[in-house]
């Protein structure tokens, strides 16, 4: 009982070290303001979480291709589904978005949505059992930002 008592301890202490570690390190990066952003430094965050959404569908595709050589076939057809089904969800959600961006964020959202559809058309030809090319989907996700 002894040992596992001491074993949480020294869990605990690390993950409270660390965390000091991490704070000071945010603390010296601001120079010393903490919570204050320059204006001409923040980003919209519509296009933050943009960018953000995109490179996880990009993993997903990845992961597509991935998964082509070294998951069951079944399994495969698992990951594929998957990956379709989170496309057309972002898909979806960009859609139901658009109508309340400002001129500059719809831009972006539109090459998102082209972004998408190309990340689909990656997918279906791996699911169909094609070598897809991934050359469209990347030049696709360049415009983006």
């Amino acid at each position: 009982m002894l040992n596992v008592i001491t074993e949480g301890a020294k869990i605990k202490a690390l993950l409270a070290v660390l965390s000091l570690l991490a704070i000071g390190g945010l603390y010296s990066m601001s120079e010393g303001e903490p919570g204050i952003t320059p204006a001409a430094e923040s980003k919209d965050p519509y296009i933050s979480g943009i960018q953000v959404q995109a490179d996880l569908v990009e993993n997903s595709v990845n992961g597509v291709i991935e998964a082509k050589s070294t998951q069951e076939y079944w399994k495969f057809k698992q990951t594929c589904e998957e990956a379709t089904a989170f496309i057309r969800t972002e898909n979806l959600e960009a859609e139901q978005a658009y109508l309340k961006l400002d001129p500059d964020q719809k831009a972006v959202n539109e090459n998102y949505q082209a972004f998408l559809h190309e990340a689909a058309l990656v997918v279906s030809k791996s699911y169909a059992g094609e070598d897809p090319d991934l050359t469209t989907m990347r030049e696709a996700k360049a415009k983006l930002f």
